[in-house]
């Protein structure tokens, strides 16, 4: 993927609570952490199956953000509620309907268990086309957040 370095280089100081070898100084207590963060574990995502940082694979990097992401991050119900009518539409096998089960928790959902939808992508075309879906509309939802919060 194309620019995941240079997107990881840009959320590195505003997540990473320390300074780093990578993207340089910490930046502390800025009002952009949640996003960055939640945007650093969309970076780690895209790496899906490839080996990054720390030897981490994608995918478990990603769980790790997820995590460490504020959870009334506005982004997870916003992404929950747009993600379930894209799933709805999507053609899937009884299998892959399991894995979307597993996707929900309550009214949002379940970022360990969507990030492993992704690393399963590659099943069948189907789930690979609803993977793509899924994530460019994520990184679109995250962009104009950002964007909107910016210029309040």
């Amino acid at each position: 993927v194309r620019g995941v370095d240079e997107a990881h280089d840009l959320v590195l100081p505003y997540s990473l609570p320390f300074d780093s070898e990578w993207a340089g100084p910490a930046i502390l207590d800025s009002p952009a952490l949640g996003n960055a963060t939640y945007s650093h574990a969309l970076v780690h995502r895209s790496e899906g199956k490839y080996i990054g940082e720390l030897g981490m694979v994608g995918w478990d990097n990603a769980k790790s953000w997820f995590s460490d992401t504020p959870q009334d991050h506005v982004m997870f119900s916003r992404f929950a509620s747009a993600a379930e009518d894209v799933c709805k539409k999507a053609k899937l096998k009884e299998s892959e309907l399991e894995l979307m089960k597993g996707c929900k928790k309550g009214e949002t959902w379940n970022w360990d268990s969507l990030t492993d939808l992704f690393s399963k992508s590659g099943q069948s075309a189907e789930l690979t086309e609803l993977a793509d879906r899924l994530h460019n509309m994520e990184l679109s939802m995250i962009f104009h957040h950002c964007n909107s919060v910016v210029n309040a």
